[in-house]
C-alpha cells in the first residue's frame, strides 16, 4: 500500500514538474497576449520552390500583418536554429509590413546577404520557432516536427488556424 502511494506521488511531482515547464513535447514558449504580426508559414527544406535574391534556395519563414495598420519591423526579434531566445536575431530597423501583407524572411544563416537574412537556418528534424515583439515578450511560437522536402508548415486557414504539413507552399502569399 506504501510502495503504491509513494509510485503515484512520484508520478504526480513528475506531472507537476513537466506542466510546470509547459508540459511534454511543448516549447515553453506561449504566446504573451493578442498579436496582429504572426509566424505563418515556414519551410525548413526548401530545394526547388522559391529562391532568394541571389537565386538560393534557402530555408524561408513568412510573417503575416493580421491587423489593420502597418508594422515596423526593427526590434522585432526571432529564435530557431542556433539561435537561443536567449540572444534571439533582431530584425533591422526600417522594415514595415502592411496591414494584411506577407513577409518572407531567409533563414539561411547570411546576414550579409541582406536584413531579411537572419544568422540561422532552420532544422528539417524539427524544432521551435518563435517570434518576440521588441519588448522581449513571446508574439508567437511553433513548434514543428521533421520536415519534407518542398512542403511547408503552415497555419491552416490562413493566419488564425492549426499549423499543418502544406503540399502547396505559399510564400508571401495567403495560405491555402
Amino acid at each position: 500500500m506504501v510502495r503504491a502511494f509513494v509510485v503515484c506521488l512520484c508520478s504526480w511531482l513528475t506531472l507537476s514538474s513537466l506542466s510546470a515547464c509547459g508540459g511534454a513535447g511543448s516549447s515553453g514558449l506561449e504566446p504573451e497576449g493578442h498579436s496582429d504580426l504572426l509566424l505563418n508559414e515556414l519551410m525548413a527544406s526548401n530545394d526547388t520552390v522559391i529562391v532568394d535574391e541571389l537565386g538560393e534556395f534557402d530555408d524561408w519563414l513568412e510573417l503575416v500583418n493580421r491587423g489593420e495598420e502597418t508594422i515596423e519591423l526593427g526590434g522585432w526579434a526571432l529564435s530557431g536554429g542556433s539561435r537561443s531566445a536567449a540572444q534571439p536575431f533582431v530584425l533591422a530597423a526600417g522594415t514595415e509590413l502592411a496591414a494584411g501583407a506577407y513577409l518572407v524572411i531567409w533563414a539561411d544563416d547570411d546576414v550579409d546577404q541582406g536584413a531579411l537574412h537572419t544568422d540561422f537556418k532552420l532544422s528539417k528534424e524539427g524544432e521551435t520557432l518563435a517570434l518576440y515583439r521588441p519588448d522581449g515578450s513571446v508574439a508567437d511560437s511553433v513548434t514543428f516536427p521533421a520536415q519534407q522536402t518542398d512542403m511547408s508548415w503552415a497555419r491552416q486557414p490562413d493566419g488564425s488556424g492549426e499549423w499543418s504539413q502544406a503540399s502547396s507552399p505559399s510564400p508571401a502569399a495567403a495560405n491555402p
